[in-house]
């Protein structure tokens, strides 16, 4: 592919990238812009592929066929869990057929995003552009979560204020364009290792103009990252910081290590200042003075990661010198020697080997060594012994004496000499790296407390009620998984269901754990396919020993404690880890600038950054294909149509379904706006019409009392004209989209009670699990005085028991439905109502009573109400008259 062919995937990556974090991280796929943007990914995808596939030239099938069963599995494993989303479909395991196509849309358009970042890395230019994009995407999220602290941008929910100390020890925290802190603290977690890691491969050399200042660079955006983390309080990203920190320093090794520990000790040192000042003021800092802190500690920042690139790099430069300087002493003093022949001559000493070749400290005499006779070698005193000459001075030797045609041989490493300040007693080499990553971690821990221990969060940091709460959630989906383990129900299962298996009125519409859901969604079965494929990269990333293997593990392990899996910019920041994996060694360097060699570190030999410990591979020429690549290289041109043609189709489909349920979605958002304007219009009217009756009985005025009346009648029949429009506006988007409950239920409200129950009956078959849709029909067949509506409305219970707003609309209905049956005369049918409502009352009551004397939290407010008193009341009553006037008539 020419480097124009992988610019443009790499550009429209990083576009998408930044416009998932304008959309809220693709949080809400069911929103216009979204659904927009995925199916024109999918669209563009599927012409794309089919022209490849048509056109298919031997260099690129060769070029495909040519990478490894790793690369590919890395590939197909989003359109797996696409495919297998749509299983669930066919199987009608699904609860939401809604959601399940949301995630069927969604695997499909990581799917081609992790195509176009293959495709991307695999050239220079493609690899640059994604390094930008990267880089591009954390500031963008960066610098607006600061900006709204800072008062400089207004962005609504990017900062959580709250009274409870037990969420916000601060009293407000930082959620930025993601809206929600947690998951925000982990995508900067992310971020931050990248730029530490990158710090700790880069020298001092990086921080001077001759490198463009990319070292200052990647240490300021470092310190935006940590000061957002901390201003999150997210302590899941917080662990997983730690354990991401700890990744990173095992793989690291020497002078790179103590960089790697030395910038993460002034980075998160520098934005724990900002952080506590940012924290006594909630947030809300006076701009001007908060600004010019925040460059004050910047730039005390810059100047010390500057120091600390630079730390003992002095030292290590003057023993390359001295080794330097005594090579030359060695290669001087050999060219001094005049020609002899025999043991003692010139080949003699031109074989020899000594200490001089290492380049630590010259070749010396033997003790006792005479002036005059002969060693034991037999060579004559003041001569190099021939073997101790060193291979280096024997090529400096030969040089200086003028010998054509002399052979450098290849020189061994050279080594410092030993610096002459250094203690004895101190340890050289694995008790002062233990000590120097245990000082690390304890800064990286310590730092955080200590810039909030005055807003009081060490005590929230170490509060057990939320910790409880969600143990309390993982056990209500394990039992929410045993109802479909392997193939499990569909996407958002847990947001339909949780509800109706949840132990106490807790608020959790996630499942707080990505694999959880995942679980929940696809079963064990896409659980098993989901870590497959991330373990296959996180193998990928250990044997590239790539730089982005601490930010992967850090989100993937958060990812076990919160639903970082439901945002969109998490799943691309995944896939763009994978694909430039791709990279290697290249992906270690600042977009736009190659890592050059360093002559200082070459003469020390060591400067190991986590690519120089990959593995070397094999000069010899590997073929191009494997074996069974050469069969398949082989395929008829009529079955790569036709696979093309299977391609194209599906992704075709899935876009299509994309712009429908974008369409049907702006016609409901129409059908809204309409209903609003007819909500306005109304108290208008009513006053209108109560106007004409007060001027009509006062004062006797006939002319205006009926103008007033005219236009009373005229607002009505604009009412009615606008609910007309409103309904054929919603029938267009059950039309374009049938699986929308929402327009569904509105256009149910609309409709006469036999039609609303037929509307809602056809909704059940997509959304089962819906509570309100179990209302609306049980309220829609109470209406018509149909018994029908007595389990519809104990389903809806089922499906949502903790809702006090369902339990006391369901006593209404039920009370409506028996005095609508005894209005038409029929006592038995009435009493079997008032009977079952009654019951339902007496549930209600005894579990409101249960929450009220639970030591558990009420999150969702559970409670008794007034209404439910009286209607429970009333629907006793009625149900004991009707027994007494039975036992009256027998």
């Amino acid at each position: 592919m020419s480097g124009f062919g992988s610019s443009v995937p790499a550009a429209a990556v990083c576009g998408t990238g930044l416009a998932l974090c304008g959309l809220n991280g693709l949080f809400f796929m069911d929103t216009e812009p979204a659904l927009l943007l995925v199916s024109g990914w999918l669209a563009v995808s599927a012409a794309m592929a089919g022209g490849w596939v048509l056109r298919w030239r031997k260099s690129e099938r060769r070029r495909l066929l040519r990478e490894s069963p790793l690369d590919g599995w890395l590939l197909a494993g989003p359109f797996v869990l696409a495919a297998l989303y749509g299983l669930t479909l066919l199987a009608a395991k699904a609860l939401s057929v809604q959601a399940t196509f949301e995630a069927v849309l969604g695997w499909a358009f990581y799917g081609v995003v992790g195509v176009a970042v293959y495709l991307a890395a695999g050239e220079k230019g493609g690899r640059r552009l994604l390094e930008t994009g990267w880089l591009a995407v954390g500031g963008l999220l960066a610098v607006t979560g600061l900006a709204a602290v800072y008062g400089l941008l207004p962005l609504p929910g990017a900062v959580l204020r709250t009274a409870d100390r037990e969420i916000a020890a601060a009293g407000a925290r930082l959620g930025g364009l993601l809206q929600y802190p947690n998951a925000y603290g982990a995508v900067m977690a992310a971020f931050l290792l990248e730029r530490l890691v990158r710090l700790a491969g880069w020298s001092a050399v990086d921080f001077s103009r001759e490198r463009r200042w990319r070292g200052y660079r990647a240490a300021a955006w470092a310190l935006l990252y940590a000061l957002c983390l901390l201003l999150s309080e997210s302590r899941g990203a917080f662990a997983a910081l730690l354990i991401g920190w700890a990744a990173g320093c095992a793989l690291l090794r020497g002078p790179a290590r103590r960089r790697y520990v030395l910038h993460s000790g002034v980075i998160v040192a520098a934005g724990a200042v900002l952080a506590r000042q940012l924290a006594a003021a909630q947030l809300a800092p006076a701009p001007l003075p908060g600004l010019l802190a925040l460059a004050a500690v910047l730039a005390a920042e810059l100047l010390l990661a500057g120091l600390a690139a630079r730390w003992r790099e002095v030292r290590s430069s003057s023993s390359a010198r001295v080794g330097a300087a005594n090579v030359g002493v060695a290669g001087r003093r050999a060219a001094a020697e005049p020609r002899r022949s025999g043991p003692g001559g010139p080949d003699a000493a031109a074989r020899g080997s000594g200490a001089a070749g290492s380049g630590s400290r010259l070749w010396r005499r033997p003790r006792g060594h005479r002036s005059s006779g002969a060693t034991r070698s037999g060579s004559p005193a003041g001569r190099f012994s021939p073997r101790r000459t060193a291979p280096l001075g024997r090529a400096l030797l030969c040089a200086a004496r003028g010998r054509p045609g002399a052979r450098a041989p290849q020189a061994p490493p050279l080594r410092p000499a030993p610096c002459p300040r250094r203690s004895a007693a101190l340890p050289r080499s694995g008790a002062l790296r233990r000590a120097a990553a245990c000082g690390g971690a304890a800064l990286l821990l310590a730092a955080p407390l200590a810039a909030l221990a005055a807003a009081g969060f060490p005590g929230r940091l170490f509060r057990p009620e939320t910790w409880f709460a969600r143990a309390a959630m993982y056990g209500d989906a394990a039992l929410l998984l045993r109802q479909s383990p392997w193939l499990g129900q569909g996407g958002d299962a847990w947001r339909q269901a949780f509800r109706s298996v949840q132990s106490h009125p807790y608020v959790g519409n996630e499942a707080h754990s990505g694999y959880l859901d995942i679980a929940l969604d696809l079963g064990l079965l896409g659980l098993a396919v989901m870590v497959l494929w991330l373990g296959a990269a996180a193998v990928r990333l250990f044997r590239a020993r790539s730089p982005l293997l601490p930010p992967f593990a850090a989100l993937l392990l958060h990812s076990a404690v919160d639903f970082d899996m439901s945002y969109g910019i998490v799943w691309l920041l995944i896939i763009a880890m994978i694909g430039m994996a791709k990279a290697g060694g290249a992906a270690q360097t600042e977009p736009g600038k190659e890592r050059e060699p360093n002559p200082q570190t070459e003469v020390l030999g060591q400067i190991r950054t986590l690519g120089g410990h990959a593995k070397v591979r094999n000069k010899k020429r590997e073929p191009d294909v494997t074996p069974n690549a050469r069969t398949a290289e082989k395929l008829p041109r009529l079955m790569r149509a036709v696979s093309g043609f299977v391609l194209c189709v599906l992704l075709l489909a899935a876009s299509t379904a994309g712009f429908l349920q974008a369409e049907s979605l702006r016609l409901y958002r129409s059908a809204l706006s309409l209903e609003e304007a007819a909500g306005r219009n109304s108290p208008s009217a009513s006053t209108q019409s109560q106007a004409a009756a007060k001027t009509q009985g006062n004062s006797g005025l006939s002319g205006t009392s009926v103008s007033i009346v005219v236009s009373s009648a005229d607002a009505a029949d604009d009412a009615n004209a606008a609910r007309n429009r409103q309904a054929a506006l919603l029938k267009r988007s059950l039309a374009c989209w049938p699986y929308r409950t929402p327009a569904r239920l509105a256009l149910a409200g609309l409709s006469a009670p036999p039609e609303a129950a037929a509307i809602l009956r056809a909704g059940l078959a997509y959304d089962a699990a819906d509570p309100a849709l179990w209302l609306a029909l049980g309220g829609a067949l109470a209406r018509q005085g149909d018994l029908g509506a007595v389990p519809a409305m104990n389903r809806a219970l089922e499906l949502d028991r903790f809702d006090p707003h369902l339990q006391t609309a369901a006593l209404r209905g039920l009370e409506q439905l028996a005095r609508r049956l005894s209005e038409q005369g029929r006592p038995e049918q009435a009493k079997a109502a008032a009977a079952a409502g009654a019951r339902t009352y007496a549930r209600y009551a005894e579990l409101a009573d249960s929450v009220r004397t639970s030591v558990q939290r009420n999150d969702r407010r559970f409670r008794l109400t007034a209404e439910a008193v009286i209607l429970g009341e009333a629907l006793r009553h009625m149900a004991d008259s009707a027994a007494s006037s039975q036992a009256r008539l027998n």
